[in-house]
């Protein structure tokens, strides 16, 4: 049987990807919102960076599943593509790793910072439908990730229960540095574990500088593996978004040196599952992994 996620990082940290979003933007994708469709309306795009990714030494590949819940693909006119999206997102991945690198189902906020304390039930069947397909589609692993709500994550959390597969569930905040509800990340971290998370952490939203310090009092907070995902974009500390400086966000964007350093300083914190969000390219994911002494392949 194949080596899982959780028996890689019981022999040392795991290097994941980079951001897809971003990336594809800056090489001419439409920016006009985002919705996983790009598996389908220009796949060559997402396979030329995500084999980019993996050339760069990512262990892991995430399927480009971000945002897939049906609901908001109903949002952008694309419901009726939801199994669709999936199936395509994954035979992308699938092509490129050929059991090389492991294969995480990405599942995001269903509705985001539009969350209200009280839709957990409202969200839960959303998120039931996303995490069976991604199991049936044949994820190694599922990465429930950006949610705003502790709530909204439990609801995630709860749902991608039944389906057996090993979870990695990520906070991100911003401005203030906690959960909407007003926890601590490290607080929030450790209600997630308790509650049956195999992996906690954050992403997005926070560069290196921001996030690594949440990271510390997370390490301290739970036992077992821990993720870190900031952006590769500088971040205005209060900004209400991520970069949120004058001038577009390639003017903010941080170098494969500095993302080489936040690895550095993840491997001596005791983060193990160590990647990246917006704004990270190969060239960062490269860097990344010769500080962490991998080599590219």
């Amino acid at each position: 049987m194949p080596e899982g996620i959780l028996e890689r990082l019981a022999r040392g940290p795991v290097l994941g990807d980079g951001g897809y979003v971003y990336i594809l933007r800056q090489r001419g994708l439409p920016m006009a919102g985002y919705s996983p469709q790009d598996v389908l309306t220009h796949a060559d795009a997402v396979q030329q960076l995500q084999q980019a990714f993996f050339d760069a030494g990512a262990e892991v590949l995430q399927a480009q599943t971000f945002q897939g819940t049906r609901n908001r693909l109903e949002e952008v006119g694309q419901g009726d593509q939801f199994e669709t999206i999936h199936r395509k997102a994954m035979e992308i991945a699938r092509d490129i790793s050929r059991g090389r690198a492991l294969i995480a189902g990405t599942v995001g906020s269903a509705l985001g910072s539009r969350y209200r304390m009280g839709d957990r039930d409202r969200v839960r069947p959303w998120y039931e439908e996303e995490c069976a397909l991604l199991k049936d589609l044949g994820a190694d692993f599922l990465i429930l990730e950006t949610f705003y709500f502790l709530e909204d994550a439990l609801a995630a959390l709860e749902a991608a229960k039944p389906t057996g597969l090993v979870t990695m569930v990520t906070m991100s905040c911003k401005p203030v540095l906690t959960s909407r509800e007003g926890f601590q990340m490290d607080y929030c971290a450790k209600i997630l574990k308790d509650e049956g998370t195999d992996i906690v952490g954050l992403n997005c939203m926070q560069d290196p500088a921001l996030m690594l310090p949440l990271m510390e009092r997370i390490r301290k907070a739970v036992d077992g593996p821990i993720a870190a995902q900031p952006v590769a974009v500088e971040c205005h500390p209060y900004a209400t978004h991520m970069g949120e400086r004058e001038g577009p966000w390639t003017d903010h964007v941080l170098s494969p040196q500095d993302m080489a350093d936040f690895a550095r300083r993840a491997l001596e914190i005791g983060i193990d599952y160590i990647g990246s969000c917006c704004g990270s390219g190969p060239e960062h994911v490269r860097a990344m992994a010769e500080a962490m002494g991998r080599t590219s392949r």
